[in-house]
């Protein structure tokens, strides 16, 4: 189905009083001159949505084109830049229009409880102690359906299984593991049979695959002629194979991303979503390695991972400091921007602010309903509500569950762990009850924009810069407990890579602090 739109705008001015690199020029010249898709490989600051954006105007013989961006607010402003009959859109909006337009009946899941409301179905007739236990690992179960979707792996309760060692979802010891396999797979089969309902997974899920597994798309998804994809080594397996059915067998693609900033493998992204984009498109690879944002002293230190990482001509030295963590406070201003590669050691400093009378947040509302969950399951479990008591079990918990994740080699999902257990133990600081532990968690985590200072977790602060950047705890890049997987040290290597160049000015690593 052609996607029937504005007219597109012949840009006649294709260059601006900017100075492009010859890299970028490279790139210019390369989509106006072929058909031949093209995957750019940019370096952190390098300006990929600028450079992308220029290239639509080398690319006026296009009659339909659409700009796809990973979430609503980069696709936003890629409205306010494109140029006009460009769409721009998250693959979530496009996959929406297409399913709309296939199937004008559906109706939208807008508060995405499709797949909850299956669980209860499926639970409801279970004996008590079973539906309790299953209760328990509910969010854990949904998931599974949720990563089948977005990884495309074979609805089957080995699938699930394989899934569960690979994200590091606890699903229980083996007698309830298998319930809550078995109860994942109902659920994923009822809601995938349900056609009058579509939910925020089935908006790709339903571009890229066939309700019975076969590779032909359920729904006839919107064609363009060109499609320019941002941050393309976050992509999972269902935005890909949507992209190959949006541009089918004689469409063109355009992706830029990063492969030294894909560090999502451990949400459903595909590691390797760079390479298996320049195979399944047959696409040429262009660099961008100039970055437009880190000074000197900070290209300096990214090259030790990045190499071929270049400032700018011109760009300023830089500051890079170090301090012990009693000097942190006093340093840190509004707009100041606190990194850490685990999220424990962000509470203390940033409840210390909030005390002070003083604007703070720790980014990341789903993070702290995660925590919510754990604190809830725990308290559940052992029939608490005493602080002191939760604290305790959580502890015999995370030790049972980590010492399984290590015999399975999945440090970093041990790592994971063990970094919300320090979180909520740092946040009950002073609380008595369950819930004041619940209400210190809704207060700190939250996602809005702050005035003052935004205290994150490196994976959080991926996309975002600022002039003045701090980093607690710089021993634990990379996580020391995976220098022995190759796999997930060059993971670790990509966060502490992002994490160097986040700064367009001062970059300052803090010692000392605990946690």
């Amino acid at each position: 189905m052609k996607y029937e739109g504005e007219t597109r705008r012949v840009l006649v001015e294709k260059t601006s009083a900017k100075e492009w690199s010859e890299n970028q020029t490279n790139f210019y010249h390369k989509v106006g001159s072929t058909d031949q898709s093209i995957l750019v490989e940019a370096v952190a600051g390098s300006g990929k949505t600028t450079t992308a954006v220029e290239g639509l105007k080398y690319a006026t013989r296009y009659n339909s084109i659409a700009f796809v961006a990973f979430n609503r607010s980069i696709a936003q402003d890629f409205k306010e830049k494109v140029p006009a009959g460009v769409m721009a859109s998250t693959y979530h909006s496009l996959g929406l229009r297409s399913i709309k337009a296939s199937m004008p009946d559906v109706k939208v899941d807008g508060d995405n409880v499709k797949d909850f409301n299956y669980f209860k179905q499926v639970t409801e007739n279970m004996p008590d102690g079973t539906k309790l236990m299953v209760g328990d690992y509910r969010s854990e179960a949904l998931r599974l359906v949720s990563l089948v979707k977005n990884t495309l792996a074979e609805p089957s309760i080995a699938s699930m299984q394989l899934l569960s060692d690979t994200y590091g979802i606890d699903i229980g010891k083996e007698d309830e593991s298998d319930i809550v396999l078995d109860t994942a797979l109902k659920v994923f089969n009822l809601s995938n049979a349900d056609e009058s309902l579509v939910n925020f997974d089935d908006m790709i899920y339903w571009n890229a695959i066939g309700k019975d597994g076969s590779d032909k798309p359920r729904v006839n998804p919107l064609r363009f002629d060109l499609v320019v994809t941002d941050e393309v080594q976050d992509t999972n397996a269902a935005r890909l194979a949507m992209l190959m059915n949006i541009i089918g067998d004689t469409g063109r693609s355009i992706a830029v991303g990063d492969r030294r900033q894909s560090i999502y493998g451990w949400s459903g992204a595909d590691e390797e979503a760079m390479d298996h984009f320049r195979e399944r498109t047959n696409a040429f690879e262009m660099p961008l390695d100039i970055t437009y944002r880190c000074p000197e002293s900070i290209v300096a230190m990214a090259q030790e991972i990045v190499p071929q990482i270049k400032a700018r001509p011109g760009a300023p030295e830089g500051i890079i400091r170090h301090i012990n963590e009693f000097e942190l406070l006093r340093n840190l201003k509004d707009g100041a921007l606190v990194l850490c590669r685990t999220n424990a050691p962000l509470v203390k400093p940033a409840f210390q602010m909030l005390a002070e009378g003083r604007k703070a947040i720790i980014v990341g509302r789903d993070i702290g309903a995660g925590l919510v969950s754990l604190v809830d399951r725990v308290a559940k479990k052992n029939n608490t509500q005493d602080a002191f008591a939760m604290l305790s079990y959580l502890q015999d918990y995370v030790e049972i569950q980590v010492k399984r994740y290590e015999l399975q080699g999945k440090t970093s999902r041990a790592a994971m762990l063990v970094d919300q257990a320090e979180t909520i133990e740092a946040i009950s600081d002073g609380c008595r009850t369950v819930e004041e532990v619940r209400s210190k968690i809704t207060k700190i985590f939250g996602d809005e924009k702050s005035e003052g200072v935004r205290f994150s977790s490196i994976h959080r602060a991926k996309g975002t810069e600022t002039d003045d950047e701090y980093i607690l705890r710089p021993d634990l890049m990379p996580w020391p407990k995976s220098v022995d997987n190759p796999k997930e040290l060059r993971a670790e290597m990509n966060v502490k890579y992002v994490a160097l160049t986040r700064s367009k000015n001062a970059l300052t690593f803090v010692h000392g602090i605990n946690g």
